[in-house]
């Protein structure tokens, strides 16, 4: 893959004609679409859950059930897509569409790791394949695997994971270099710390905090941030903050001669 920039969008979109998605007035895959269209220069990777069964209809193909779609993506070295569920629901046109208008190939039922279209959601009533891994048709060459991961105790979705083969970009011959960022502030976290710090959340006024935060009615990322600031504010009352090591310069080892 040589290009500089990928757009990678992490998707969540209700269950349609839930009371969550009842409480959102707003279209969902136009949001979507607008996002696409403005980072359509770089290469897109959409990762997660729209909550469209698509059954084994592909994404790629002219005309599905009489919708006819814009076909300029070229399906030869692209593998039928295939998957587990046996229906379909309302939001299969609306990903369809963005998917062909946008040339983005879905990975989930026809990439190495996964040529059958697992299963991704687990509830009670039954397993469906709701979540998704898009990406544009220019860097589908450079997708070298994807896999869909078991469930566990803690969620019904599966994780989705996907290898990228890329160049390097920085020219190691040139010596050019770049700036990295400081990594994040990390926790040292024991079990033993378990329930001095759910007394700790017990006591503070996070739900006072948080239910503020909602009422709100910010953008999603201002949210996701002071929730965030909220949740580390209670940490560090409890748990201790992980000092970053900066490497040592070696020292230079002198040899005295003897006269």
């Amino acid at each position: 893959m040589k290009q500089d920039l990928l757009y990678v969008c992490s998707v969540y979109i209700p269950p349609q004609n839930s009371p969550r998605e009842q409480r959102l007035v707003c279209g969902h895959f136009e949001l979507l679409q607008e996002n696409i269209y403005k980072f359509s220069k770089s290469g897109n990777i959409l990762c997660g859950d729209p909550n469209a069964r698509l059954d084994t209809l592909d994404n790629y193909v002219h005309e599905m059930d009489g919708v006819t779609f814009p076909m300029t993506v070229l399906t030869s070295s692209i593998e039928p897509h295939k998957s587990r569920n046996i229906h379909i629901n309302t939001y299969w046109k609306a990903l369809a569409e963005l998917c062909c208008g946008n040339e983005l190939i879905i990975l989930n039922g026809r990439m190495k790791g996964d040529y059958i279209g697992q299963f991704t959601c687990h509830t009670y009533n039954g397993a469906s394949v709701v979540d998704y891994t898009m990406v544009s048709s220019e860097i589908l060459q450079s997708i070298k695997h994807f896999s869909v991961s078991n469930t566990t105790e803690f969620l019904h979705h599966c994780f989705l994971s996907f290898a990228l083969e890329a160049e390097p970009r920085l020219g190691v011959d040139k010596g050019e270099t770049s700036e990295l960022l400081l990594l994040p502030a990390s926790f040292v976290w024991s079990d033993d710390l378990k329930n001095t710090h759910c007394e700790n959340f017990i006591n503070s006024n996070v739900s006072g905090e948080v239910n503020t935060l909602l009422e709100s009615l910010n953008e999603t990322d201002s949210v996701v941030s002071k929730f965030t600031d909220v949740i580390v504010n209670v940490l560090r009352n409890v748990v201790k903050i992980r000092n970053r090591q900066t490497p040592k310069k070696k020292r230079k080892r002198t040899i005295q001669k003897q006269k």
